[in-house]
């Protein structure tokens, strides 16, 4: 009589991770919305979308802030040249 062991179910599932939690941006999302008037909808619902694109807002704010910090360092390098003349 041969023995079959069942393979568990739950370890064969892939687990997603989840992205880190940014509550700054989600704050900045939410006075945003409410800035702009974008109230009209449930509360809930804004929240929601708010909590969803909170890591992708924080990485283009990430990415904006390097093409700031790179365009200064630009004008500063142009200005001494200018200056240096």
């Amino acid at each position: 009589m041969k023995i079959i062991k069942k393979k568990n179910p739950k370890a064969n599932k892939l687990t997603l991770a989840k992205p880190k939690k940014n509550t700054a941006t989600y704050y900045h999302c939410l006075a945003d919305k409410a800035s702009r008037g974008c109230l009209k909808g449930s509360v809930g619902k804004m929240c929601k979308e708010c909590k969803e694109q909170s890591p992708q807002i924080a990485l283009n704010r990430k990415q904006e802030i390097k093409k700031i910090v790179s365009s200064y360092k630009q004008l500063g390098v142009s200005l001494s040249k200018l200056l240096n003349k």
